[in-house]
Order: C-alpha cells, then structure tokens, then sequence
C-alpha cells in the first residue's frame, strides 16, 4: 500500500546533500536511499543473530523537486505561472521519523533568473517556527508546494528550496521559459 502525505500550506494547485531538479511535471526524482536489515536465523556462523534488525533513518530517506506550470505541461513559456514542489518520499521497509524545523516542508525558494539578472528570495506564507517530527511509514510521500507567480523573461533558470530539517539541507533545480 502507498500512502501520500500532502501539506499544502501556501497554494491550492490543481541521499544525501546531491539533489537533482527537473523531470516530468508532478513526478519527483531524486537520490537513492538503501535499506538496511538482517536475515536472522541460524546460519551456523558466528554472528548475533539476536541483535534488532537494521532499519532506515532520516539519512535513508528521497529528496527531490521539480517545477510546474499551471498548463501542468512543458515547455514553459513566457507569462506562465510557475510552482515549485518539494519532495520527501522512505523508500524503506520501517517507519521513518523526520524532524522538521517548521510546519512546512521548505520554507525559503530562491530564483536565479536569465542574463545576469539579480537573485530573488521568497519566505513561504503560513510556515511558523513550530518544529515537529513526522512519521512516514514505507512508501510515504512528503510534499510541499509554492506558487511563485507568472515569469516573463525567457532564459534559463535555476533554483533552490531550502528543506527545513536541522541541517536546513537544500533541493535544487533549473528551468528555461521559452
């Protein structure tokens, strides 16, 4: 069974540190994560067979991005507004226990626009400082969206989310307007 958990706190639209952007619209992609464990038994050997089994941890866990446009569709063209969605997703057999520093997945989303042009910076709306431990049992999807608005200029663009965990960890990504 495969259960979503969604926290949309900004917008209604309808591993370890190497984090890859792009991919197709709604779809995360990311990093790999590994599970970890012991057979148990007897294998005649020498080892504790008694010992609790290896699970996964927070390090263990998919982190990705990708960006959207309210077509829902590529390519992205002048004028279209864009969205940006952060993911988490425990690829493990055993609960994983990830603490946020926030109520919100990510909470600042940098944009590097064309040509040159000066960073932006936006604080996501409605993320307070209440920091909180989320439980995501195997197979559970994290996801976090926020609606950055209509883009104009055509070019290439990169971007950043800034993760909300202890280590305030950052998702990555680019995209070009056509």
């Amino acid at each position: 069974m495969h259960s979503v958990l969604v926290l949309l706190f900004s917008c209604a639209v309808p591993g370890d540190d190497s984090f890859s952007g792009g991919g197709t619209p709604g779809e995360p992609t990311g990093g790999g994560g590994s599970v970890g464990g012991n057979g148990g038994g007897d294998d005649g050997g020498g080892t504790d067979d008694t010992a609790e089994p290896k699970g996964c941890t927070a390090d263990d866990l998919e982190w990705s991005t990708v960006v959207q446009n309210d077509r829902a569709s590529k390519p992205f063209y002048s004028g279209d507004t864009i969205y940006f969605w952060g993911y988490v997703d425990n690829p493990c057999a055993n609960t994983v226990s990830l603490e946020l520093e926030s109520t919100c997945l990510f909470d600042i989303v940098s944009l590097q626009p064309p040509n040159g042009a000066p960073a932006q910076q936006a604080t996501v709306p409605g993320c307070t400082t209440t920091s909180q431990v989320v439980e995501l049992e195997s197979s559970d999807l994290l996801t976090k969206a926020y609606e950055w608005g209509p883009l104009y200029v055509m070019g290439s663009y990169s971007y950043a989310l800034r993760v909300t965990t202890p280590d305030a960890r950052v998702l990555t990504g680019s995209f070009t307007i056509q």
